[in-house]
């Protein structure tokens, strides 16, 4: 019951903290538009209750912790949380943070008049959140909580929701001030009109507040400067409270949670070659004077300011190559060192690989959607030239900068295993010098390329290459999006190299002196030759494997960028998808390959990229599609590409068949495309697995049966015909000039008459799951994971579309009967996804019937010792056990019945669900109330990005729904 109660604490923390942030993000958004009635203090009294409720909670952790004894509240501390570095750096980030918010303060105090006083207390209200959380975090950072371990999870996940709430509104404020920056130096009047389209909302009164005073002047530009600072400190108070969450009702050996080793400032540069710190530091003194160059000159007129563009260009070219050789050379030094990997649970490491991934798909991003702008744009131009060459060496700098940063934080500590080198130190000192070296100079790299973005360089708008090729609105949403993450980066790659670099002295001095220290005691076997050497063999296949898997993804990942760059700058119609993909998965998608594993991880990536770019270009294709028939058909022109527009079809009547043909099949070939994705992915992660004997052994899944299922079918069927007739009404309409109201009354009356059905039928399903008496299933199974990830990421695309409406209706005319409607229809839609997904994976969690009944069988007959006797005796022993399983089993019963009926309920209402919005309709569009509230194309790009994963999420629900029947 325990490792249940761990499963559901975490999903229902997971689930909270996905709610409150998208709610969060759905304020900051909208009220960072002009034009929409969402308005700063409306973000500002939302960030202010977030961080009373957590402040109030962190005070009663502390409390609870203080008054409780450490062996019941705190048995274990986990020694890789939090180490000094991180929390220094979360100190100092606290302390600039307070700056910023004594500068805030002053700014509103000194326009007190025309402020609003929520404007005052949220910077105030700041100030103490940062002092008690910096407090709590160098306190408790280690904590391995044993104590209200529901209440604790929700509690952090909390907090750190309000830390991206905080990071959000601060990167969302950055970027309009930089706009209303860009607008003042360039002075264009339509340029300064689009970027006025982004200004933050202001107060409901609509007054304007005047900063005239040079007092109020220098509180202004301070706390915008210190604005990446706050970022910062947001960051990595996340990360840290991350890592407690997983670390809650963990449980350490003695030798996990000893006190871990913590260098002193002076052991950083001991025992280097000095040439790193030194190369590292004269970069980082002529990077601060290009920066201030670039200030300076880019304001200015056109002649200077291409100038700084072509000296901030020319040093990030010689820095990014120099950083991408040196992380080159530095993972060749690894495949020398004898180091076995550390393959311990270890979640901080798994947090830090997580995140350098992941934050490097910003940059990845933006230099993508550069190189294809210089390519197709005017690459003989200087800019254009320098903007491509800087864009290549940026996604080669991130891609070896991660393997050689994932590559070093997977080594095994110092003295972790003395027995295994005996190794004398001056044979392996030259390689740990050469790796501190590449250590500080990536450091000081990495700082001096956080400092420019991070404190307002901007060459992005500055250089007009990628602005005149996409157009303002575009790129600007590219560069404001992912900007954010690459900042991120580098100061979370500073945080990595720092604690390799603290670990990386004498790490082969210890080992090899704990191996002398041990050599004596040891057996001949140990300093056998065949042994060392064997060892060595399987070592560098772990390695090996480790390299495959990362190389792989950084493969798929540019090559789904490069793609989606080429696919969001114009549109491809000649696209041929073969039934080869289908044999091969039809065929292989069960198989543990184990030869060619690294070539058969690419192959196997490159194929999901290409799947994912397929399905990327027919939501494009079909979401054009959908543009062009509601408002915007002027723009037909402009985006067939081409001069395509001027092919006419002889046969109409011909021509618009195949036209409606192919837009009504869109919706199978994205779920083709995505369900190739799973696969793919599946087999992926397979690659060079190896399975326990017993694994493998389980019976094929059952044959799909009814079993007596009646009422499930029963109502799954009418709400299906219901559906269908609501779909084929809303049709015919929607072929109309308009729309009549009652049809949008009739839709969102059958979803509010459909949703509680099904949420009610998942919570019984729950309360079923909390009785029944089969075991949880523990054991490794990749495909379950992606499952249970697909389900919480697809969900967000509806969620989010529903927190949006909310705020819409909310904000605007609640007392109408189509937005009660509306209203209900979101709220509905959030609740009835969350207990959907608490169902469907508790269901996927539990251990299928047709493996715990055999197994609990053979340990009965296990336990039972064989006995000599006649064969009545025999037959007589083989009744009872048949006569005990079914006692055993007949009482569930009931429970599986239930089970199935709730299932099949809930497989024909999904594909109800999923028909109607992947067929075309989506009144998201046609009512008109959120399109007014948010601007079209604002809703536009909200609807097109998260209607898909709805879309999705209804598909996968199916497929999963079907595993849960079975597994009843």
């Amino acid at each position: 019951r325990r490792e249940v109660w761990k499963k559901g604490g975490r999903l229902l923390s997971v689930l909270l903290a996905l709610n409150v942030l998208l709610l969060a993000g759905t304020l900051i958004s909208g009220g960072a538009f002009n034009r929409v009635a969402v308005y700063d203090t409306d973000v500002f009294a939302l960030l202010t209750a977030l961080m009373l409720l957590a402040v109030l909670w962190i005070l009663f952790y502390l409390l609870r912790t203080v008054r409780c004894p450490d062996a019941d509240a705190v048995p274990h501390r986990d020694a890789h949380a939090g180490p000094i570095w991180l929390r220094g750096g979360l100190v100092l980030f606290g302390i600039c943070t307070l700056v910023m918010d004594v500068f805030k303060t002053g700014y509103y105090s000194s326009s007190f008049e025309c402020q609003s006083a929520i404007k005052i207390l949220y910077p105030l209200t700041q100030a103490v959140f940062v002092i008690v959380q910096t407090y709590f975090l160098c306190v408790s950072a280690k904590d391995c909580v044993h104590t209200h371990l529901d209440l604790t999870r929700c509690g952090l996940m909390f907090t750190l929701t309000t830390n991206l709430a905080i990071w959000m509104a601060a990167v969302v404020d950055e970027s309009v001030h930089q706009a209303h920056s860009l607008s003042s130096s360039h002075g264009n009047t339509s340029h300064t009109r689009r970027v006025l389209d982004v200004e933050r909302a202001g107060s409901p009164v609509g007054e304007v507040c005047s900063c005239n005073t040079a007092v109020c002047q220098i509180f202004q530009q301070g706390y915008f400067y210190l604005y990446p600072f706050n970022i910062e400190y947001s960051l990595f108070a996340s990360t840290m409270l991350y890592v407690m969450w997983k670390n809650v009702g963990r449980l350490l050996t003695s030798s996990a949670h000893g006190h871990s080793h913590t260098p002193s400032l002076l052991s950083l540069f001991r025992e280097t070659f000095f040439a790193g710190p030194i190369l590292g530091l004269m970069l980082f003194v002529v990077g601060l004077a290009v920066f201030i160059i670039y200030e300076v000159q880019v304001s200015g007129e056109r002649g200077r300011a291409q100038q700084a563009l072509v000296i901030y260009y020319s040093f990030n070219i010689v820095c990014l190559g120099l950083m991408t050789l040196v992380s080159l050379s530095g993972s060749v030094i690894y495949r020398f060192d004898r180091r076995a990997m550390d393959h311990h649970k270890n979640p901080t490491r798994s947090l830090d690989v997580a995140l350098l991934v992941g934050a490097a798909l910003g940059q990845y991003a933006i230099s993508y959607y550069s190189i294809v702008a210089a390519v197709a744009g005017t690459p003989r131009e200087l800019l254009a030239g320098l903007s491509l060459a800087h864009a290549l060496l940026v996604i080669a700098q991130h891609t070896f900068q991660n393997i050689f940063i994932v590559e070093s934080l997977h080594r095994t500590p110092p003295g972790a295993e003395p027995h295994v080198s005996v190794i004398s130190a001056p044979r392996g000192h030259w390689r740990c010098r050469c790796l501190k070296d590449i250590s500080l100079f990536l450091l000081l790299c990495n700082i001096i390329l956080w400092i420019m973005p991070a404190f307002g360089a901007r060459p992005h708008f500055s250089n007009t290459v990628e602005v005149d090729f996409y157009g303002y609105s575009l790129w600007a949403a590219v560069v404001n999006i992912c900007l954010p993450f690459g900042i991120f980066y580098r100061m979370h790659a500073v945080s990595s190299l720092l604690e390799e670099t603290g670990e990386t002295p004498a790490k082969e001095n210890q080992v090899a002196t704990g191996a002398e220290q041990t050599r004596a005691p040891a057996s001949p076997l140990k300093r056998s030759w065949l042994v060392r050497h064997f060892s060595l063999l399987l070592r560098r296949d772990r390695q090996a494997q480790k390299a495959g898997q990362l190389f792989s993804g950084l493969l798929a990942l540019n090559m789904v960028f490069l793609g989606g760059a080429f696919i969001c700058s114009m549109i491809f119609n000649n696209v041929a998808v073969t039934l080869g993909d289908t044999w091969v998965l039809w065929k292989h998608s069960k198989d543990c390959v184990q030869i060619q594993t690294n070539f058969t991880r690419c192959g196997l990536m490159l194929t999901l990229a290409t799947n994912l770019l397929l399905w990327l270009l027919a939501v494009t294709n079909d979401s054009m599609h959908h543009e062009i028939e509601t408002e915007v058909s002027a723009l037909m022109e402009k985006f067939s590409g081409n001069n395509t527009n001027t092919c006419l079809c002889l046969n109409v009547t011909m021509c618009e068949v195949f036209q409606k043909g192919y837009l009504m099949l869109y919706p199978f070939s994205t779920e083709y495309s995505l369900i190739c994705c799973g696969m793919l992915f599946v087999m992926w992660k397979n690659v060079g697995r190896r399975l326990a004997p017993h694994t493998g052994s389980h019976p094929s899944t059952p044959p799909f049966h009814l079993h007596g299922a009646i009422l499930g079918p029963l109502l799954g069927l009418l709400v299906l015909v219901a559906g269908t007739c609501v779909f084929v009404l809303f049709q015919i309409q929607a072929s109309g000039p308009a729309i009549a109201r009652q049809y949008f009354i009739t839709y969102y009356a059958f979803y509010a008459a459909a949703l509680p059905t099904m949420s009610l039928a998942c919570l019984a399903g729950m309360a079923i799951h909390g009785l029944e008496e089969r075991e949880l299933d523990t054991l490794k199974n990749p495909t379950r994971s992606l499952d249970v990830v697909l389900l919480m990421g697809a969900a967000l695309g509806q969620m989010g579309i529903s927190y949006f409406s909310i705020v819409a209706i909310v904000a605007t005319r609640p007392h109408e009967l189509l937005n009660h409607l509306i209203l209900a229809y979101s709220l509905l839609l959030i609740l009835q996804h969350i207990a959907q997904n608490l169902f469907i994976i508790e269901g996927l969690h539990r251990r299928p019937l047709w493996e715990a009944a055999p197994e609990s069988l053979a340990g009965k007959w296990e336990a039972e010792p064989p006995r000599r006797g006649s064969l009545l005796e025999l037959g007589q022993d083989l009744r009872q056990a048949s006569l005990a399983y079914i006692h055993s089993y007949s009482h569930l019963n009931w429970k599986r019945r239930a089970l199935k009926e709730i299932s099949l309920f809930l497989i024909l209402c999904n594909i109800t669900l999923w028909m109607m919005p992947a067929f075309g309709i989506h009144p998201e569009f046609e009512n008109g109330l959120e399109k007014d509230f948010y601007g079209y194309q604002t809703w536009f790009t909200i609807v097109n990005f998260g209607l898909p994963l709805g879309v999705f999420y209804r598909m996968h629900s199916v497929g999963v729904l079907v595993e849960v029947y079975l597994g009843a």
